[in-house]
């Protein structure tokens, strides 16, 4: 009876610490992931597409700001530099409540409330699209091509956040798809390496609906270093950028379907 009974409690010694022990990891775990990275903080970009001109704050606190006026503007669908629409965080699981800037009275909620699950030393984007009533969120870990520095190169990607269709892309006189076959909605193509020598002079792209081959927009892509014999702000040379699809077929006004430029570098 003895050796019985020394036997049940040897076992249940060794279920209590195997217990404990994996309470334990499951506690390290849930640590390690609210811990700040060490290292270099990761990057997030933002893109507003929303619809009817919908201008965004952007917080970072988790909690209601106590100024709105400090907090990150988002303007809608516009040229955006790296340096203007970017916040780096040093945590992995980053809170961001975005506010419509037209609505931040006390009964107002924040349009979009998430947990940004970020990895140290990465880059991601983040488009905003829909309405204002049925905000929503993509967010894409990117990879930046290497710089080039002794050539004279540029690396263009597609977005797709302004049909509910896919669309294909073609350089103005080439065939439709050409250079993009198929871009589904909320697509994100990889970036492509082009030419950037000033003799270029522009690229024309031609954005269509994929099954119809209906010309949707057009993006130019241009001042390859010089205007007018002055230099300028150089969008291309050794840059990586994102080409926005944003509207609705047949939009007007704010939602008219246009693409804009989404600087990464």
């Amino acid at each position: 009876m003895v050796s019985s009974f020394s036997y049940r409690c040897c076992n249940h010694r060794i279920r209590i610490s195997m217990t404990v022990i994996l309470l334990g990891m499951l506690m390290l775990a849930a640590c390690s992931k609210e811990e700040p990275f060490v290292g270099s903080p990761s990057t997030v970009q933002l893109f507003n597409a929303l619809d009817n001109g919908t201008e965004l704050y952007a917080d970072l606190s988790g909690n209601r700001p106590l100024q709105f006026k400090t907090a990150l503007m988002i303007n809608n669908k516009q040229y955006y530099d790296v340096r203007t629409n970017s916040i780096s965080t040093k945590q992995p699981l980053q809170p961001l409540d975005l506010w419509s800037t037209s609505d931040t009275s006390t009964h107002d909620s924040p349009l979009i409330r998430a947990n940004l699950e970020l990895e140290e030393k990465s880059f991601y984007s983040m488009f905003i699209f829909g309405n204002k009533t049925a905000a929503e969120f993509l967010l894409h870990k990117d990879e930046i091509p290497a710089l080039k520095a002794n050539d004279s190169v540029t690396f263009i990607r597609f977005a797709n956040f302004g049909n509910a269709q896919p669309i294909s892309v073609n350089l103005k006189g080439e065939p439709a798809g050409s250079f993009m076959q198929s871009l589904p909605y909320k697509g994100i193509g990889e970036f492509t390496e082009m030419n950037a020598r000033t003799a270029v002079g522009q690229y024309e792209f031609e954005i269509r609906d994929q099954a119809s081959e209906e010309l949707l927009a057009v993006f130019i892509a241009d001042n390859f270093g010089y205007v007018n014999g002055s230099v300028v702000i150089n969008k291309w040379y050794n840059k990586s950028n994102t080409l926005v699809l944003t509207g609705h077929y047949n939009g007007t006004g704010p939602n008219e379907q246009k693409v804009y430029l989404m600087n990464h570098r």
